[in-house]
């Protein structure tokens, strides 16, 4: 359905549809996306990306104490963070992967951080 569909679907609509419950569907999803199926979840309904996901860059200034607030909201959205980068006064642009998907990639993160007491870019 998601796939042949123009616009997003809710997870009740789909759990009407397929006479499930809402969990099912979201608990379906969730198997999905962890497979790389390309679902985005949005606050109007589920996304099936017939051909390559969106890529956008997100410009964003934050404390330390910030970072997994953010990064746990975007993933929460359906976001996927492929890498995080800064404009340097010498060395120009730095980027660095990051490939953070969900809340145990942010909570892995971000004790990654604190354990090598390492900076943000």
């Amino acid at each position: 359905m998601l796939k042949m569909s123009k616009e997003p679907l809710k997870a009740a609509q789909l759990a009407e549809l397929t006479w499930v419950s809402r969990q099912v569907i979201v608990q379906d999803m969730a198997l999905l996306r962890a497979r790389e199926e390309p679902i985005i979840a949005t606050s109007q309904g589920y996304i099936y990306f017939k051909d390559s996901p969106l890529q956008r860059v997100i410009f964003s200034r934050h404390s330390a104490e910030d970072t997994e607030r953010e990064l746990n909201l975007l993933v929460d959205l359906g976001v996927q963070v492929l890498d995080v980068g800064v404009e340097h006064s010498v060395y120009g642009k730095i980027i660095r992967p990051l490939k953070v998907k969900s809340r145990l990639d942010v909570k892995n993160f971000i004790l990654n951080m604190a354990k090598k007491d390492a900076m943000l870019l």
